[in-house]
Formats: structure tokens, C-alpha cells, sequence
């Protein structure tokens, strides 16, 4: 719990109205493209690669795997905070799209665990 107060107050990130208002396209975007965009991405390229022949999926990961992996990597807070930076000069929209990737950096650990919670260990080790 400690270190998602951390994030919040290190990366600056308001939690107001006032940051919402008019920005909910912006936020929307930034949100999807984390949370869906990231594990689509994982795992579209990685089915393709393996039904082109260019890489062999191994026998010990399953593709419940991939999408767990895929869903946790949309947590990618501090390089989306240094993209947004870039990209939003303007400080409220700055502060939108900080309060959208913190947003979906979270939903997308809760999602990357429950995906992986209980998925089966393929390579035979005993379960934690």
C-alpha cells in the first residue's frame, strides 16, 4: 500500500475535478492504450511470430501466461510519465494524462494478478 502512495506523490499526480474536466477523451485514450493496448500488443506479436515460425513458444508457458505478462507490463508508470511530459506541454493536460496512466497502471496490476492468480504451473513446481 506504501508504495503506490509513493507513486502518487513522487510522479506529482492531482486528483481533482478541475484536471478531469474537458480531458476525459485524453484520459480515455491514454487509459485503453495501457491497459488494452500493451497485452494486445504482447500477445497479437507473439502469435504471430509463433505461427510465422519465427519463435517457438515454450511448453512451460502457456498463452494465460503471455496475457497475464502483457496485462502487468500496462503498469509502465515512469517511461508513460516521461512520454506524457514530452507530449503535454500544457500543464493540465500534463496532469490529466498523469491521473490516467496512474489510473490504468493500477487496473492493470489488478488485471495482470487476477489473470495469473491460479493459472496452472505448467513445468511442474509446487504450488506457493
Amino acid at each position: 500500500m506504501v508504495l503506490p502512495i509513493f507513486a502518487l506523490a513522487n510522479a506529482g499526480v492531482v486528483i481533482s475535478t478541475d484536471v478531469i474536466e474537458g480531458r476525459t477523451g485524453l484520459m480515455l485514450a491514454i487509459a485503453v492504450g495501457l491497459f488494452l493496448g500493451k497485452p494486445l500488443g504482447f500477445i497479437g506479436a507473439s502469435w504471430i511470430a509463433v505461427k510465422l515460425g519465427w519463435a517457438v513458444k515454450p511448453a512451460t508457458y502457456s498463452w494465460r501466461h503471455l496475457s497475464g505478462a502483457g496485462a502487468l507490463a500496462g503498469i509502465g508508470f515512469t517511461m508513460s510519465l516521461f512520454i506524457a511530459s514530452q507530449a503535454y506541454p500544457i500543464a493540465e493536460d500534463f496532469a490529466a494524462a498523469k491521473l490516467a496512466i496512474f489510473a490504468a497502471s493500477v487496473v492493470a496490476a489488478i488485471a495482470g494478478v487476477a489473470i495469473l492468480w491460479g493459472a496452472p504451473r505448467t513445468n511442474g513446481a509446487p504450488h506457493a
